[in-house]
């Protein structure tokens, strides 16, 4: 019985590690606010929401395992218990996994609309000549990560685009929580370079805090959250339907709290609190459009 539990418990560990299962929750996550945001009293969870969702699982899947794929000597420095450099899967076996989770993400957004299939194509594209090249560009590679998160709430809503389009609200809605996306990752991935700065200098990667050293780097972070907290309050200033900013508030509060106190934590400490940060804001917009709906 225990090696049985044991046989299963070490693929499972497996896939965690090599698709980073979480990513791949908050992206799926981020599809349903995206077409929560878009929601008008129609049917909302119909085949294409759960399609949308399960491509984007599945792509952040494939683009994490690919970049295992391709990062393999920094984390024999960096992370040597990541599955490729601790042995648990070969790199073949690592990018023959990541090809059929990209054409099976891909497929499944040609079965939405073909705005879904133009994003998962896109950012199919994206996350691999991401980890083939463009994780050695300085700052390219953190803004393409960070517009990748940020998709994830386009892709949701575009899920649910009919023939009218979108109205107004649900653009500025769209718009703050992408941008906010948008910022809070790029500084985040900031953080992360600071973190990995030993192994990116042994494999030549041109990073940030390699260029211009960890202050100014941990300065351009904070810089970039601040801003993503000026544009959480965006909300309560714009007429919003079925959004209810009492909701938005107390969860967007501690998120922004959040934010200021990986400011003044270490590195390696403030990019793991920033993530929790990122939770609670996501927490904040689902919430305040979930309690909105169900009152008005």
């Amino acid at each position: 019985m225990e090696l049985q539990i044991k046989a299963l418990k070490d693929p499972l560990k497996l896939a965690w590690d090599l698709f980073r299962i979480r990513n791949c929750l908050m992206a799926t996550l981020g599809v349903f606010l995206g077409a929560l945001f878009v929601y008008h009293h129609d049917t909302f969870i119909d085949t294409n929401l759960l399609l949308a969702m399960l491509s984007a699982f599945i792509i952040t899947a494939a683009g994490n395992s690919i970049n295992d794929y391709f990062d393999v000597e920094i984390d024999k420095i960096n992370k040597p218990n990541r599955p490729i450099p601790s042995g648990r899967i070969s790199k073949s076996d690592t990018l023959m996994i990541s090809m059929i989770l990209f054409l099976l993400g891909i497929t499944l957004g040609k079965m939405i609309n073909n705005y879904c299939f133009a994003l998962a194509l896109i950012n199919s594209l994206l996350l691999a000549i991401y980890a083939a090249k463009l994780k050695k560009t300085l700052l390219l590679s953190n803004m393409l990560v960070s517009f990748l998160v940020a998709s994830t709430f386009i892709y949701g809503s575009l899920s649910k685009i009919g023939p009218q389009g979108f109205r107004f609200g649900d653009l500025t809605l769209l718009a703050v929580i992408s941008t906010s996306a948008f910022l809070t990752n790029f500084s985040r991935e900031i953080l992360k370079d600071i973190e990995d700065i030993e192994g990116d200098k042994r494999n030549y990667v041109t990073t940030l805090p390699i260029k211009y050293g960890e202050k100014f780097s941990k300065r351009v972070a904070s810089i970039l959250t601040i801003f993503a907290i000026f544009l959480s309050v965006t909300p309560f200033f714009i007429s919003l339907e079925n959004f209810n900013k009492l909701a938005y508030f107390f969860l967007i509060f501690a998120a922004d709290l959040t934010f200021l106190i990986s400011l003044r934590s270490p590195a390696e400490l403030s990019q793991r609190i920033m993530v929790f940060g990122m939770f609670l804001a996501l927490l904040a917009f689902l919430f305040a459009k979930l309690v909105g709906i169900f009152i008005y």
